[in-house]
C-alpha cells in the first residue's frame, strides 16, 4: 500500500539506475549499491511495547529525495 509518492530528479539515468535497483529487489542494501545514501536508524522494526508495529527502512536516493519502505506487521 502506497500512501503517496512523489520524487523530483535532475540526474534522470542515475534516479532510474537507483530505482530500478532499489524497488526491482525491494532491498535497503540494493539501494545503497546504487547511489543511495543511508539515513536514520538502521532497517527494522519500530514500535516495540505498543499493539502496532512496522518495519521502516529509510535511505536517499541520488536526488536527495527521502524514500521509506513500511511494513504494517501483525
Amino acid at each position: 500500500m502506497f500512501s503517496h509518492v512523489m520524487l523530483g530528479a535532475n540526474d534522470m539515468a542515475a534516479s532510474k539506475a537507483f530505482y530500478d535497483a532499489a524497488l526491482g529487489a525491494l532491498g535497503h542494501a540494493a539501494g545503497m549499491a546504487n547511489g543511495g545514501t543511508a539515513i536514520e536508524d538502521a532497517p527494522g522494526v519500530r514500535g516495540e511495547g505498543s499493539p502496532m508495529k512496522v518495519y521502516l527502512a529509510y535511505l536517499r536516493d541520488p536526488a536527495g529525495n527521502k524514500v521509506c519502505a513500511l511494513h504494517m506487521m501483525r
